[in-house]
């Protein structure tokens, strides 16, 4: 889960009448590397397309944004690459704990160069949540407020621009609409779909898994398969083609909470088994992310916590490993520093032998963020864990992850110092041995 990806945890949580949720706002720094110690390309991201390529006529009543600027607790809740030295990131910022200002997304080239992202017209504020670059450009998708009401976000990135595409529909009879994550398996522009929730005007407090699918020219939403509940969310998805999709999260259960897995076979999604984490009665569980490399091969990572009875909250981190080509799950260790909180929110696999999970270690409790970012990196057989320790009285946390090789991999996150509510973003690259931290929005 990553940002509002927390939200399906503090929901979760919520909906098992655990009130006070220990989780990470946006707070935290790291020492940073100068940018040239980066390799650079030129930006942007797809820069061979052209501004003609434009969906036509969709970009009307848009309003952009001034370009980003540093403001309070700014996140990059996910990024994108296309090659080394070509990546993109996105997010927004959640100054008091929920979307506040306008969504926020950064280019790479050696060095992070913000862009200005345009909202539908009457949208006052809005996130950009997750985005999936392919080599005709790149899609994000978030949510946005208007009169009110949170629509369904989708923006395309044509290597020049944000180009607001035939936006996602709001779900009838609801209230909300958020999507949480978004994977194209070969084209970002006539092929993607993205996952998250929405509302129902029957329980305000509810929340019902929502996926869309991107055709090129329309979002068509659909209601993946869930079991009757008052809370289900499916926080993300990973297409490995057009016609293998996973997406994950989780539902309430009884007095826990349960693991929730769909698939998509290019028309119509059907529940697949995913196994549940021991014990259940009392526990929550939730897949936050997952990365399909191939068919056969899904990485999956997620949290199990528990109210304790000093009304502390145990949180750890955990994956899922389906490797077969059956619906059968294996349960990898995940060494996270012994005693703390932990948090696994977003994979990235290049195959069954290297992966990139990016998370943190706590304590995250409220905006009083005193966690350290971590990456974890697999292997084909465990993975292994580095913990990015921030400046004292600084905490941070990492939240998105892609990689073009073993060698070069991207992690993005927020940092800043404790309760503050003042985080920035926050961006770590792998080099196959090491993490250096670059802070930027």
């Amino acid at each position: 889960m990553r940002s509002i990806a927390i939200s399906g945890l503090v929901a979760l949580a919520a909906g098992l009448g655990i009130c006070a949720v220990a989780l990470p706002a946006a707070n935290a720094t790291s020492a940073a590397p100068a940018a040239a110690s980066r390799p650079a390309t030129t930006i942007p991201v797809a820069g061979a397309l052209r501004a003609e390529h434009v969906i036509a006529g969709l970009r009307a009543n848009a309003i952009a944004s001034p370009a980003a600027t540093p403001a309070p607790n700014n996140q990059l809740i996910d990024v994108s690459c296309i090659h080394l030295g070509d990546c993109l990131a996105v997010g927004g910022n959640f100054a008091g704990g929920s979307a506040h200002g306008r969504p926020l997304a950064y280019l790479w080239n050696g060095a992070w160069h913000a862009t200005a992202v345009p909202l539908p017209a009457g949208g006052t504020v809005g996130v950009l949540g997750s985005v999936a670059c392919k080599s005709d450009g790149c899609m994000a998708v978030g949510w946005y407020n208007k009169g009110g009401h949170d629509f369904p976000l989708a923006e395309l990135w044509n290597g020049n621009h944000w180009v607001l595409v035939s936006q996602p529909p709001a779900v009838s009879g609801g209230t909300a609409d958020f999507l949480e994550f978004v994977s194209c398996a070969t084209s970002a522009r006539t092929g993607c779909v993205a996952t998250g929730f929405y509302v129902p005007s029957s329980a305000s407090n509810g929340e019902v898994a929502l996926a869309e699918a991107w055709n090129g020219s329309a979002w068509k939403a659909s209601k993946p398969p869930t079991p009757a509940t008052p809370f289900s969310n499916l926080d993300a998805v990973s297409c490995a083609n057009a016609k293998f999709c996973v997406a994950v999260g989780g539902y309430l259960a009884g007095n826990g909470g349960l693991l929730l897995a769909d698939m998509w076979n290019g028309t119509a999604w059907k529940q697949v088994p995913v196994r549940q984490p021991t014990p259940q009665s009392g526990w929550f569980n939730f897949l936050n992310g997952i990365s399909c490399a191939s068919t056969v091969f899904c990485m999956a990572v997620g949290n199990t916590g528990q109210l304790q009875s000093n009304g502390s909250l145990k949180i750890a981190a955990f994956s899922e490993l389906h490797n077969t080509g059956t619906w059968t799950w294996t349960l990898p260790g995940v060494p996270m520093p012994a005693g703390q909180q932990s948090l696994l929110l977003t994979p990235a696999c290049l195959s069954a032998t290297f992966c990139v999970a990016a998370g943190g270690v706590g304590p995250y409790v409220n905006t009083n963020n005193q966690g350290h970012a971590a990456a974890a990196v697999w292997t084909g057989s465990a993975w292994s864990v580095r913990v990015i320790t921030p400046p004292a009285g600084q905490g941070s946390l990492l939240m998105g992850a892609a990689c073009v090789s073993t060698t070069n991999c991207v992690a993005t996150g927020t940092a800043g110092k404790f309760a503050t509510n003042t985080g920035h973003g926050l961006s770590a690259f792998f080099n196959g041995t090491t993490w250096s931290v670059i802070n930027t929005a």
